[in-house]
């Protein structure tokens, strides 16, 4: 029945679609981590500490 909708993604095993939606989904991460690094994101406002750097996003009520 799978084959015959044809959406060839349908009959790939599960285990092979996960690791290609992980690896999409850490080159996003990868991505957005680098933009809020290099200040591009102007949603985001970067606090660094004496031991670590955080961020906070911000929202408009």
């Amino acid at each position: 029945m799978l084959a015959r909708i044809a959406e060839p993604r349908l009959l790939e095993p599960i285990k092979t679609q996960l690791a290609t939606l992980e690896q999409a989904l850490e080159e996003r991460i990868r991505t957005v981590n680098a933009r809020i690094a290099k200040g591009d994101n102007p949603h985001v406002t970067i606090k660094e500490g004496k031991n670590r750097t955080t961020w906070t996003q911000s929202y408009q009520a």
